[in-house]
């Protein structure tokens, strides 16, 4: 089965939600979950050729710095 884009947007609203809830002041917590989305990206882009990693990223709440 191909992932579609309803199941990125499924995936990155976890992140976004999970994100916002910390505060930035606990750059700890939030590193780990940036970490943790990157990673899911990195893997999701072999998951379809129309995979965005740039826009899966901001969907997630992370700004997408090329790392």
């Amino acid at each position: 089965m191909t992932m579609q884009r309803r199941h990125f947007e499924l995936i990155a609203g976890v992140f976004e939600e999970t994100f916002q809830c910390f505060p930035r002041s606990n750059e700890q917590a939030r590193n780990a979950i940036e970490k943790a989305a990157r990673i899911m990206c990195r893997e999701l882009k072999g998951t379809n050729d129309a995979f965005n990693p740039s826009r899966f990223l901001r969907a997630c709440g992370i700004e997408d710095n090329g790392q």
